[in-house]
């Protein structure tokens, strides 16, 4: 390169950079007016130099960092609105493009953004003072603003919304409104007697956050929020003392309430800490730290036991599935529970999903649905299992509007066998305790031994009997509770001869044989005469009401082998209780029926279901794994 080609370039480039210092310093008039908002000096300057495009393109940059239209106030502001025509007229906007529903978001400068934001703030202008004169944007330039805005703005939305989150300062109005907070900032809301005006709004925005920001959250948040979970870990440690002052975040303030005990802030303290730890697993998508503090565990799982709170207890069995001794302790304490002992527990689906997260833990896997290996040993798991299986189908008999699945009758006789092995002691003290008159056994009792029915009867007859003495019906209230009165006599008399066999070593059927064996002796009661069949045992008779027309019979035999010349006679009377025994047992053995087709009606409907979801769990463990899925069905 020669010496004056050398010179030339420096020439136009010293020019080129004076014009530039020129062009700046013209761009630079319209800062002082920008501080001082003086939107009609701007408009100005808009018109005078409306055929620079450069200057007017570095007057949009220096604007935009102003922050000019922050209210729709601002945007309905007639001075706004001439200046914003005027900007619109310059050759410069003219060539980029004003019209926002043109412009894709990928090419939007800064003054696209100058006109979007004017446009977002009108549109709400024009939605709360309906009424207004001035003109609004059409509703496609709205939607095309609010994407352009959306894109532009998420960075500092983001920070906006985590500086509120964790400090408590409020945002722009533009975050008020694009969040639906301006709401929350209303006067009345303001002077909240109750104090908690900042962790409202905290939490708000800490839910919007999760929400809108999942992908990228800002880092100044996900720090605040782990600060506070580590300082809710160390107030777990020592709950008398005042760590619980330093969180940062309103929404996660602890506040220490007046006259509890240490216990009761432990568990508050934890559940505190769950909830935070599981927000940051969920926002960040790392594992939760909560299965690795043992100590917060326990309380949370005693609490939520205590309360029968179901949900919380699946999340805690779930979150510490690989944790086999922990979930082995936990086994142990709910298969000591009389909660499943109980039928209206049963309904509970949420029972349900508990017992299977449980069988799909480590724990439950390594020990099974049920006993197995030589000895058979029953462990706690097995006992939940069967207790499941017993309870679900006596609520599938009880209630026919049930949606639980119904065990099968090879599910059932395993779960009575498991149960039978482990429970026979301490269900022949309840018998006893019941034929005594002690109190009433638990449901299980009820209907291992075939008095769930007739504890039923008795229910009925107390409420028919509240229902007469409403009604001053006092010769129907002495019917009513004498026919209670007998069957309780009857429960009491079946409870003691249960009692007895189960010393002796008499193991009864299992629920659904025992129906099925029954409806088997009801028909031969119904469509046989007297003499054709055998006598059935007394627990048939009390269990059915059929007692009294054995026992009205048997006076009549034992008569005619006494009186043999008054056979006619006896013939007679034994006809007439037999007419009574045989409809009474057709009653019963259609009630019985029912049962019956309802549940193999059930079994049909469901089997297909089973099949299925069994086929598609088998499909997800060789799509994950390479090989057959070794997960147990969770039903016994």
């Amino acid at each position: 390169m020669g010496l004056f080609q050398t010179i030339r370039q420096w020439q136009d480039a010293r020019r080129e950079r004076k014009a530039n210092d020129r062009m700046e310093r013209l761009a630079e008039q319209i800062v002082l007016p920008a501080k001082m908002r003086d939107f009609e000096s701007m408009k100005g300057l808009f018109d005078k130099y409306r055929y620079a495009p450069s200057i007017v393109q570095r007057m949009t940059e220096h604007l935009a960092a102003q922050n000019l239209i922050r209210t729709p106030e601002d945007a309905a502001n007639r001075d706004v609105l001439a200046m914003m025509e005027s900007l619109k007229n310059t050759d410069y906007a003219l060539k980029t493009g004003v019209r926002l529903v043109y412009t894709p978001t990928e090419n939007t400068g800064t003054l696209h953004r100058m006109i979007a934001m004017h446009t977002f703030m009108l549109n709400e202008y024009g939605n709360t003072h309906r009424d207004c004169k001035v003109p609004l944007p059409e509703r496609n330039e709205v939607y095309s603003a609010k994407r352009i805005l959306n894109e532009c703005r998420k960075e500092q939305d983001a920070e906006e919304l985590a500086m509120l989150a964790i400090i408590g300062i409020e945002p722009s109005e533009y975050v008020k409104l694009r969040y639906n907070l301006k709401e929350e900032y209303s006067p009345h809301k303001r002077l909240n007697p109750e104090g908690n005006f900042k962790r409202v709004l905290s939490g708000k925005a800490a839910d919007i956050l999760e929400k809108e920001f999942a992908n990228k959250l800002p880092l100044t948040f996900v720090m605040g929020m782990k600060h506070d979970r580590e300082i809710l870990r160390l107030f777990s440690a020592q709950p008398d003392s005042d760590s619980y002052l330093r969180i940062s975040a309103p929404c996660n303030a602890f506040d220490v309430l007046p006259r509890e005990t240490k216990e009761e802030r432990l568990v508050r303290i934890a559940k505190a800490y769950a909830h935070l730890d599981m927000r940051i697993s969920r926002m960040t998508g790392g594992k939760p730290m909560l299965p690795y503090e043992r100590f917060l565990n326990e309380p949370l799982f005693t609490d939520a036991f205590r309360r029968k709170d179901y949900l919380p207890l699946c999340d805690l069995v779930r979150l510490n599935r690989d944790n086999v001794q922990l979930i082995r302790e936990w086994t142990e304490q709910i298969a000591k529970a009389p909660l499943l002992c109980n039928v209206g527990e049963t309904v509970n689906p949420l029972l349900g999903s508990l017992i299977t997260q449980l069988n799909i833990t480590r724990h439950g896997q390594e020990t099974g649905i049920i006993p197995g290996g030589k000895n058979k040993e029953v462990s706690p798991l097995h006992l939940i299992n069967a207790y499941y299986t017993v309870m679900r189908h006596e609520h599938s008999v009880r209630f026919t509007g049930a949606n639980l699945p119904i065990p099968t009758p090879e599910e059932l006789r395993t779960a009575t066998g498991v149960l039978d092995r482990v429970r026979r002691g301490y269900d022949r003290d309840e018998l006893r305790r019941t034929a005594a008159g002690k109190g009433e056994p638990s449901d299980y009792v009820k209907i291992r031994y075939g008095l769930s029915d007739s504890y039923q009867k008795v229910s009925s007859l107390l409420h028919l009997r509240a229902e007469e003495a409403l009604a001053d019906n006092f010769y129907s209230m002495a019917s009513l509770k004498e026919k209670a009165d007998k069957v309780e006599e009857n429960i009491r008399q079946m409870a003691s001869s249960h009692a007895q066999g189960i010393s002796e070593g008499k193991v009864p059927d299992n629920p659904l044989d025992a129906l099925r064996n029954d409806k088997e002796m009801l028909d031969i009661i119904t469509n046989r005469h007297w003499g054709e069949y055998a006598v059935p045992d007394r627990n048939f008779q009390l269990r059915y009401g059929l007692d009294v027309f054995f026992d009205a019979i048997g006076k009549i035999e034992q008569r005619r082998q006494g009186e043999p010349d008054l056979k006619e006679h006896f013939d007679f009377l034994t006809s007439q209780q037999e007419n009574v025994l045989r409809f009474e047992a057709s009653h019963e053995g259609e009630r019985i029926g029912d049962k019956l087709s309802y549940l193999e009606y059930r079994r049909n409907k469901d089997a297909p279901k089973q099949d299925e979801g069994m086929s598609n769990r088998q499909q997800e463990g060789l799509s994950q794994r390479g090989q057959p899925s070794k997960q147990r069905k969770p039903t016994f």
